[in-house]
């Protein structure tokens, strides 16, 4: 068996396998790990646990162990490294403006052994950095290195409130699914305008991918919308199903009697086809009833106030005016347009321009 310490390091939202060989380490302890871009500073995300060979065999890469537990030296480099990154960045976004103009610079992570930097940038499609490579390293003196992420992995790195008041979840969790879609709204009944469940990255949230699998499990257990279910009282229309309560909503037919009943108290009946529920027992429904779990519509509507007399709106609006009204301007009388059919008898006849002679000239 083999220890695994899952280490998350500065700019990664995902936890690690690292071997952790003899050291014993905390949850939040500092330590210092080798992989593949070079030497980093990490932090232990959870507990230390023994994988089996099962897990082992499915790593994409080597296991590579655990270094050193951190020092105070390098604890204070780290944090000087993160705050020189931090002074970098506008610097970054400058000459990223010159050359790549699509390009959205995000961050500068620089590894601890101090040999390289990781330039952290979005973009809607694949640059051409080459030119920018030459004047990241005369500008910093150091070996850069190009890192382009999508809009999720963004957000991750960023964080940023969302609209649940909680912080985002996958800056928070430290992962994001990999595929989020529509159906997944769908199932959970959810208003589909994009307003409502697109995150702060402009896609689909993360949140619907936690509970779908629950909301797809009762959607396949529980009647459908509009089916009709046998009671005691007559045939009743499901109307509305609750997957975190495991109750169906059902409307009798021949009244505005709704009737909620846990999922578990219907039952299927052999004869009809299809293999979800569809009837009631007697001493089911009595229950549902005397738990007052019964919602009659037509007392919605009545209201002691009125008296019998009223009419319905018209749906003219007035309101009360708050001053005195002004005077209303009366209309001028529309004149009558007239007809150009019998133009050249109806017409008064042009007046001719009197041409003027000037005679010039002897009068002998």
């Amino acid at each position: 068996m083999t220890r695994i310490a899952p280490i998350k390091t500065a700019q990664s939202s995902k936890a690690l396998w690292f071997d952790a060989e003899d050291f014993e380490i905390e949850v939040g302890q500092h330590v210092v790990v080798e992989t593949a871009r070079g030497i980093e500073f990490g932090t232990l995300a959870s507990k230390i646990f023994e994988a089996d060979k099962k897990q082992l065999k499915s790593l994409r890469s080597e296991l590579k162990p655990v270094k050193r537990i951190a020092t105070d030296d390098d604890i204070e480099r780290a944090s000087k490294l993160e705050e020189k990154g931090k002074n970098s960045l506008p610097r970054f976004k400058e000459l990223a403006s010159t050359t790549n103009e699509d390009m959205c610079p995000i961050s500068i992570e620089y590894l601890l052994d101090g040999k390289k930097a990781v330039f952290y940038f979005s973009a809607p499609e694949r640059q051409d950095f080459r030119d920018l490579v030459k004047k990241l390293s005369s500008e910093f003196h150091i070996r850069v290195d190009m890192h382009q992420i999508n809009e999720r992995d963004k957000a991750a790195l960023v964080s940023g409130i969302g609209m649940c008041g909680q912080e985002l979840c996958c800056a928070k969790l430290g992962k994001c699914p990999r595929h989020v879609s529509i159906k997944m709204a769908k199932t959970q009944g959810l208003s589909l305008n994009p307003e409502n469940i697109s995150g702060l990255c402009g896609k689909l949230l993360c949140c619907l991918d936690y509970e779908f699998k629950d909301y797809d499990d009762f959607t396949k257990r529980a009647p459908k919308l509009k089916a009709k279910i046998d009671t005691p009282d007559g045939t009743a229309v499901v109307t509305d199903i609750n997957m975190p309560n495991e109750t169906v909503e059902v409307k009798l037919e021949e009244s505005e009697k709704r009737v909620r009943i846990p999922l578990a108290d219907m039952i299927r009946d052999k004869s009809r086809q299809g293999n979800r529920p569809n009837k009631i027992n007697k001493e089911k429904w009595e229950d549902a009833l005397q738990n007052k779990n019964v919602e009659n519509l037509e007392a919605v509507y009545i209201n002691a106030n009125l008296d019998g007399d009223e009419k319905l709106a018209t749906g003219n609006v007035t309101t009360l005016p708050t001053s005195k009204p002004a005077p209303k301007k009366k209309k001028k009388p529309k004149q009558k347009k007239k007809s150009y059919r019998n133009y050249k008898s109806d017409a008064a006849p042009k007046k001719r321009r009197r041409s003027r002679v000037i005679e010039t000239g002897n009068n002998d």
